[in-house]
C-alpha cells in the first residue's frame, strides 16, 4: 500500500506520501455523492423507509443520487 502511496503522489518520503494519500482518499471527489449522506437517510428508519427506488427517491434522496452514480459509473466501466 505505502509503494502505491508514493507512486500516486509522486513523493518518495514514506510519511509524507502516506499523508497525502489519505487526504486523496478522503476527498469528497472520490466518492459518489457531493458531500455527506445525511444521517437520517442511513440510519434504522431509513433502512425500514427506503426499500425499493420510489420510496427511496422520496425518502432518501441524497442516497438515491449517490447509488444512482454508481451504478452509471459502473455501467461505464463495465463497457
Amino acid at each position: 500500500m505505502l509503494a502505491l502511496a508514493k507512486k500516486i503522489t509522486k513523493e518518495s518520503d514514506p510519511n509524507i506520501a502516506k499523508q497525502k494519500f489519505i487526504t486523496l482518499i478522503s476527498d469528497d471527489s472520490q466518492f459518489y455523492n457531493d458531500g455527506a449522506i445525511p444521517a437520517n437517510e442511513s440510519d434504522a428508519n431509513a433502512h425500514k423507509m427506503c426499500t425499493d427506488v420510489k420510496s427511496a427517491e422520496m425518502y432518501c434522496p441524497k442516497r438515491t443520487v449517490a447509488m444512482k452514480n454508481w451504478f452509471a459509473h459502473t455501467k461505464e466501466v463495465r463497457r
